[in-house]
This record gives C-alpha cells, sequence and structure tokens, in this order.
C-alpha cells in the first residue's frame, strides 16, 4: 500500500468515495472483531469500486462496496482524472477482476 496522505501531499491527489453502501445480516458490536475481506471489482478510466465481506468468526455478517475516484487537486477542487497506468496495472496485477 501506499499512504493516501503521501499521495495527497506529493502529487495532490486523492481517493474520495462517491458511493458507498452496506448490508447488514446480523449486527455488529464496537468490541466485536471482525475480519475484512476487500477485493477490486470493476476498474474504469477514473473510477473503481472495492467490495468488502465482513466476517465474524467465519460467518458473514456484513457485506457492502464502496466507489472511489481518482481525483486531482492541483487547481484547489477536487476533479475526476484517468487512473494512472502504473496505478492500473498494479490493480489488475493482484488478482482482480475486471
Amino acid at each position: 500500500g501506499y499512504p493516501t496522505s503521501k499521495m495527497f501531499t506529493e502529487n495532490h491527489v486523492s481517493i474520495p468515495i462517491v458511493e458507498a453502501k452496506c448490508q447488514f445480516q446480523s449486527p455488529l458490536f464496537f468490541d466485536d472483531e471482525v475480519c475484512v475481506h476487500s477485493s477490486v471489482v470493476e476498474l474504469r478510466d477514473k473510477a473503481f469500486k472495492i467490495q468488502h465481506v465482513f466476517l465474524k468468526e467465519g460467518s458473514k455478517m456484513a457485506e457492502g462496496y464502496e466507489i472511489r475516484v481518482w481525483a486531482s487537486f492541483q487547481s484547489g477542487k477536487p476533479k475526476a482524472v484517468p487512473i494512472p497506468e502504473a496505478i492500473r496495472s498494479a490493480m489488475t496485477d493482484i488478482g482482480m477482476t475486471v
């Protein structure tokens, strides 16, 4: 991984969440130990979707997703820009399904 704070300070780039959804099958509490399985399931020109599955003691408690946009803050205001090819390749190389 690469710290998003470093991405922002060095390149004025961030990956804000523009959409998120989570559906719970069972309740989770603050002290619960949860294992989260996350994977990039969709890769577009300027955005990508990450799916999450939340497991407690091997049982699925919730699942959801987030959509993030590759955004430049060069002008001070966020603007969606194409995801760099090196990043796209890295996402594809880790076994992601496009």
